[in-house]
């Protein structure tokens, strides 16, 4: 019997240069909204974030259908309202770096919910790997001397299962247009944070006029 001889392609540069700038626009993202919420109430800040967004690709993007539009609120409420809510908050009380560490476990988080609700199980590697990233960032939360704030360590890491939750409702619910359900997910997340917003916050409209 041939055997099969798997020929490995190189990456080319612009390939290489693309495959960093991925990860690279990940963590400036962090560093990005942290400063904004020096200026921002976090959720107030959510808010503006995803009507900027809704206003963008609205005008692109035909209206959801009667099916669309159930799964598209309620996808809404966690990969908008929860994921990006508990995020700035998190991110505006903890450190930056440790947020975008712990929100990496969106990923296994994603993994663990895909196999009782999508039927997607996990091989020994995958849960091997699952528990080394847990693993990971539990020793940099609780690095000695490291100044790491659980609680808003807690709440990324919160906002990384909201991810993960609506990552799966996503596949479920599919398919569904992803620049459609994009621009329709920031318009429904758009009353969530702002009616909380005025409800737990103070100092929108100060931050508003306050100069660059």
């Amino acid at each position: 019997m041939d055997q099969l001889v798997v020929k490995e392609i190189p990456m080319s540069p612009i390939q290489i240069a693309c495959a960093v700038l991925v990860p690279l626009c990940w963590g400036v993202q962090f560093v990005v909204i942290k400063l904004g919420l020096a200026a921002f109430p976090p959720l107030f800040f959510v808010g503006l974030r995803f009507i900027a967004v809704a206003a963008i690709l609205l005008p692109f993007v035909g209206l959801p259908t009667r099916r669309e539009i159930g799964p598209m609120i309620v996808i809404s409420i966690f990969f908008g309202g929860l994921n990006f809510g508990l995020v700035f908050v998190g991110l505006g009380q903890g450190l930056a770096s440790v947020s975008g560490v712990a929100n990496q476990l969106s990923t296994p988080f994603t993994l663990l919910l895909a196999w009782p609700l999508l039927g997607e199980r996990p091989t020994v590697r995958v849960v091997i790997g699952v528990a080394l990233a847990f693993a990971g960032v539990v020793l940099t939360v609780v690095e000695p001397g490291a100044a790491v704030k659980i609680v808003p360590t807690l709440l990324v890491i919160a906002a990384g299962f909201a991810w993960a939750v609506g990552s799966v409702l996503t596949k479920r619910y599919g398919p569904l247009e992803p620049l459609k359900l994009m621009a329709w997910m920031s318009l429904f997340t758009v009353p969530q944070v702002m009616v909380t917003s005025l409800m737990i916050e103070h100092g929108q409209l100060a931050s508003l006029q306050a100069p660059a």
